[in-house]
């Protein structure tokens, strides 16, 4: 009895009068049908930060989403890279996690040729030791190789002019 009360209350619902609605008949809501709106576009970036455990320094990779327009992006992927890492832009997920970079270091450019990267600088106030430059190195030829996998070999140069070393410890 009670389904066919329901049944009976759905057809007469449902029957009758009613009406389709076309679009324009909806109310308008102030949204134009043909708006586009701008859909945020996020691309996985590797970054290399430092763990310090009982071995000593080690590299870590974390993935993270970074808005292309949020952060004034431009194409090289490999540059962006860097730039985020050495101005600690994005800084690690994990709080055991770091940079070595956040020391007033800038990166000037970023040229491919040939697989060969030149990576320039112009150092902030370096106090690293061997062990520390070290890992500062590895930071940015990892982050930059795995974030632009044309690159094979990296090379530095401070403010235009080649160096042997970042800090006086480590070989470029």
């Amino acid at each position: 009895m009670a389904i066919a009360l329901f049944a009976a209350f759905t057809l007469v619902a449902c029957g009758g009068n009613s009406q389709s609605s076309s679009p324009s008949d909806l109310p308008a809501t102030g949204i134009s049908e043909s708006a586009n709106p701008e859909v945020e576009e996020l691309e996985d970036y590797s970054f290399y930060f430092v763990s310090e455990t009982a071995q000593g320094f080690r590299l870590i990779r974390e993935v993270q989403q970074v808005s292309k327009a949020e952060n004034e992006l431009g194409d090289d992927k490999g540059l962006n890279s860097l730039i985020m890492l050495v101005d600690g832009q994005l800084p690690p997920f994990d709080g055991d996690h770091r940079t070595l970079w956040n020391n007033g270091t800038k990166v000037n450019s970023v040229t491919v040729a040939d697989g060969v990267a030149t990576v320039d600088l112009t150092l902030g106030r370096i106090s690293f030791g061997s062990e520390s430059e070290q890992r500062a190195i590895d930071q940015i030829v990892w982050t930059l190789t795995q974030n632009n996998p044309d690159v094979t070999a990296v090379k530095f140069t401070v403010d235009g002019s080649v160096s042997e070393s970042l800090a006086g410890h480590v070989d470029f």
